[in-house]
């Protein structure tokens, strides 16, 4: 691993709230796109209090992708550097509930802080 990946992982942990935005409008235009992660959570974890929450504020609609992805949070920050590949990348895991789900939205940045990919994982 040479130093300007290890620089760039610096600035972009020094710079958590930028990543956290870039990463939650991924995220938002995601969900816009394809609202299934919403409605799997909200038919799974209705007895989540964020799924209640949500459900009470969407006051009998859908609950909105707006809300959703507010209501996300990111669990956990991933560092990769794969041999063999050009993009050194952080991973930032997003969740509803961790306590009540393992599913999640893995969202794939490249070094240059362009976001590459969200990704339904679990």
């Amino acid at each position: 691993m040479d130093t300007g990946d290890l620089d760039a992982f610096a600035t972009h942990l020094t710079h958590l709230p930028v990543l956290d935005t870039a990463a939650r409008a991924a995220i938002r235009e995601e969900l816009q796109q394809d609202r299934y992660f919403i409605d799997h959570h909200a038919d799974e974890l209705d007895e989540a209090e964020v799924i209640k929450r949500l459900t009470r504020e969407a006051n009998g609609e859908p609950i909105s992708v707006d809300a959703f992805t507010a209501a996300m949070h990111p669990v956990r920050i991933s560092l990769w550097h794969p041999t063999g590949e050009a993009e050194t990348r952080i991973v930032m895991d997003y969740t509803i509930d961790a306590a009540t789900s393992d599913e999640l939205l893995a969202v794939k940045v490249t070094r240059d802080g362009t976001v590459a990919s969200v990704d339904w994982e679990s």
